[in-house]
């Protein structure tokens, strides 16, 4: 029997009775689970990351009880990180204390630390690691397994002792990234299926982001408020790139990764040089980016296509919305990026076309003050934006329009008047019930709303949404055609263009 000092539960949504696939998915690991593993057994204790939607994926019959009969395990961490897995984190536990009741159980990310005081009351959890958890983890791993330090000295943490709750202040905050290593995926078991159902690797790239989007819980409020950090930190790009490299090497069939930080001006040089980096390692990849602000300077668009394999590559925007009225209400209500004009994305999709880079524009219904007439002015610049630009000068414009969950610790979230809306599912409890009920039977067509607006109803905001995603099929075919058809005529070109000069 093989023994594990601390074993990392990454749940599903649900143990669903039947098992289906699509009520239990959602395998993407949070970034910085690896990364804690690595840092556990660097000083010195043996760790395993068993991704439990993944091996529901290819065991129809996986039983997370029938797993731990065949190791022995003294602590389970358990990722409470997106409120999806509310109600898994949380049967996760329950299914790990009815195995063992011994077995020491530890949950942590931003849903578990916003919900700290709600979480740490269900009998099957023992401790939740608030804020940036690497340290604090360590040192309860060292209290369970050796005795020293006491509870009360470790930052950070919710737990009970004595049948009482004890709350010790967030003092950890990390000062660097560098001492981590996000890359060793083999510490997961069966860790070769996991780009079988993923179709990109994340890299973490830092921690925090300068923006205040008011329905996002892991921006710069939302941070400060969970981890007590107002500064963005950047990883060594030398050591992203160690990463990628190391990616590569374990997954030789790896086709993409996700560059987790998103561009914006301010870190156009952190970027630059990262790209310089990839590009002298020559590995055959293609990338997800991000930008976060307008705008994106040509500089970096030009180098993204010379460093990634083009074919695979693509640029996500969230414009939200093409309402100009509906993004000024975002910047009264605290977040100035949203200040840009349509006319400044406009000139990001023409550089896009000018690099050959695909590029997927995110918008939502169901924004702080917006009207049906709002998301008509969407529908009026996706028809012209097909006819203009995919169809005329045969670029890949894709647009995604996602329902959404207003995220715990956001700032709509924590201020509902202020942003025009009323949230129905607020506590954790209501977030508990509402993943144990949802059925998913149409994938992210179902995805939960959580909130009505002055002007939206739930239920409104919701059809709106996927009315318009119906919409966007037509633009993503005529896309996809021109990927096939026209991309590689295109790279071809940008490549003898980049020899002359």
């Amino acid at each position: 029997m093989k023994s594990i000092d601390i074993l990392f539960l990454h749940p599903p949504r649900i143990f669903a009775k039947d098992y289906l696939e699509v009520r239990s998915a959602f395998a993407m690991l949070p970034v910085g689970l690896v990364a804690l593993a690595d840092y556990l057994e660097q000083n010195g204790y043996s760790t395993r990351i068993l991704n439990i939607p993944m091996e529901i994926h290819f065991n129809k019959n996986f039983r997370l009880s029938e797993y731990l009969k065949s190791v022995d395990v003294k602590i389970c961490a358990i990722d409470l990180h997106w409120i999806l897995n509310a109600f898994g984190a949380i049967q996760t536990a329950e299914i790990v204390k009815k195995f063992n009741s011994n077995i020491k159980t530890i949950v942590g990310g931003f849903s578990a630390t916003h919900f700290h005081e709600d979480v740490i009351n269900y009998p099957s959890i023992d401790v939740v690691v608030r804020g940036e958890g690497e340290y604090p983890l360590l040192q309860l791993v060292n209290h369970f397994l050796k005795g020293s330090p006491q509870m009360k000295e470790i930052p950070n943490i919710t737990f009970k002792q004595n049948g009482k709750i004890y709350q010790n202040p967030v003092k950890y905050i990390a000062e660097s990234l560098d001492f981590l290593n996000f890359s060793r995926m083999e510490l997961m078991e069966n860790w070769k299926n996991y780009t079988k159902m993923i179709p990109s690797i994340s890299i973490m790239m830092g921690r925090s982001c300068p923006f205040k989007c008011g329905y996002c819980g892991g921006g710069n409020d939302a941070y400060y408020k969970l981890h007590k950090r107002r500064n963005v930190i950047l990883r060594d790009p030398k050591l992203i790139v160690e990463d990628i490299v190391h990616l590569k090497n374990l997954y030789p069939k790896l086709k993409l990764i996700d560059l987790t930080h998103g561009y914006y001006p301010g870190i156009h040089q952190f970027w630059m040089d990262l790209l310089h980096f990839i590009k002298n390692e020559k590995v055959d990849l293609g990338a997800i980016f991000e930008a976060w602000d307008l705008p994106v300077k040509d500089s970096f668009l030009k180098e993204a296509v010379k460093t990634f394999n083009a074919k695979m590559s693509f640029l996500n925007f969230s414009v939200h919305s093409f309402s100009e009225r509906v993004r000024k209400s975002f910047v009264k209500l605290g977040d100035p990026k949203f200040s840009f004009l349509n006319t400044e994305v406009y000139n990001l999709i023409t550089k896009c076309g000018k690099y050959y880079l695909p590029l997927v524009l995110w918008l939502t219904v169901g924004n702080p003050y917006e009207t049906v007439q709002d998301v008509l002015i969407n529908l009026k610049h996706l028809l012209k934006i097909t006819k203009d630009y995919i169809l005329r000068n045969k670029q890949a414009i894709l647009f995604i329009n996602t329902a959404i969950l207003i995220s715990p610790s956001s700032p709509a979230f924590l201020n509902e008047k202020k942003f025009g809306i009323d949230i129905k599912v607020k506590n954790f409890r209501d977030f508990y019930s509402l993943f144990r009920d949802l059925r998913y039977s149409m994938g992210f067509l179902d995805d939960p709303v959580n909130y009505d607006t002055i002007y939206l109803s739930r239920r409104k905001i919701k059809i709106l949404n996927n009315v318009f995603q119906g919409i966007s099929i037509l633009p993503i075919i005529l896309s996809l055609i021109n990927l096939k058809t026209h991309i590689n005529t295109q790279i071809r070109k940008l490549k003898i263009q980049n020899r002359k000069q």
